[in-house]
């Protein structure tokens, strides 16, 4: 597992800036090769790149992961070894027995809530310790899919929300609710009337609010991959100075579409970018 380093110190000059060696914990070349690979060009700035890249691979706001169409999959031979390069197929470890917080990152039933499930009561059995457990969730819609698979396991009273999930599923799941932290981020409203869902950046800043605040100290993020590595950009640019961030989270499972690889690149290539400009020109 690797620490993501110096994110900020990379992108802090000019819009035009040309792309460093390293950016938001992906070497240049590796990130050029995915680029050469899946036909995306372009104009050799770090604006530009997440402009293409999102413009490429970034999946549609109404969409799940799981809803993806197949992208690339002709390519899944030559790319899978660049995404392994890039930390996106591996387990990352955890290397500490005590820690400040444990972030619960909230996820679908059914996709990746069982492989953080299961994480996390492998840091209780190996004696992991942290001062506070925070569920990250929010006011997301349980989707159709999830009904399904929960009806099916014998839930009987399926809650709207994921955030109302969380008590009977981690008491079903061995977990002890009733000792963590559950962080609910809501929902956002769009100019155009709908609502789009709480998003991982969401949840981080939901418990930043929280009072009495969040005091400095060391955090565990509690993912899977392939997101281990956004999900710890996402974390890191978010938290304020004084904040470590480690994240562990179980390998990619072999079927993974390359489209959810690419989108998620995307994503962690804008919060790196995000944090620190406003506005992508």
């Amino acid at each position: 597992m690797k620490k993501i380093m110096a994110i900020l110190l990379l992108m802090q000059t000019t819009i035009a800036q040309q792309v460093p060696l390293a950016i938001a914990g992906f070497k240049k070349a590796d990130l050029e090769k995915v680029l050469e690979l899946t036909g995306v060009t372009y104009d050799g700035t770090v604006a530009g790149l997440v402009r293409a890249t999102q413009k490429a691979w970034l999946r549609p706001g109404s969409r799940e992961r799981w809803e993806l169409a197949p992208l690339h999959e002709d390519k899944r031979d030559q790319l899978l070894p660049l995404f392994r390069k890039m930390w996106l197929v591996d387990e990352w470890i955890n290397q500490r027995f005590t820690y400040n917080y444990i972030f619960f990152m909230g996820a679908l039933v059914g996709y990746a809530m069982e492989e953080r499930m299961e994480t996390l009561r492998k840091l209780f059995s190996d004696s992991v310790h942290a001062d506070s457990v925070v569920i990250l969730s929010g006011s997301r819609d349980v989707t159709e899919r999830e009904r399904t698979l929960l009806t099916a396991q014998g839930w009987q009273n399926i809650p709207p929300l994921e955030v109302d999930l969380y008590p009977q599923l981690f008491k079903e799941n061995g977990l002890p609710f009733e000792t963590m932290v559950l962080s609910n981020a809501p929902a956002t409203k769009q100019p155009n009337g709908t609502w789009y869902r709480p998003t991982t950046a969401d949840t981080v800043n939901a418990w930043l609010q929280r009072l009495p605040t969040p005091k400095p100290g060391v955090v565990l993020v509690v993912s899977n991959q392939p997101f281990c590595n956004y999900q710890q950009v996402v974390v890191e640019s978010l938290l304020p100075k004084g904040f470590t961030v480690r994240t562990v989270g179980k390998k990619a499972p072999a079927d993974t579409p390359v489209a959810v690889y690419l989108d998620t690149i995307a994503r962690t290539l804008y919060q790196c970018w995000h944090c620190t400009s406003s506005l992508i020109q």
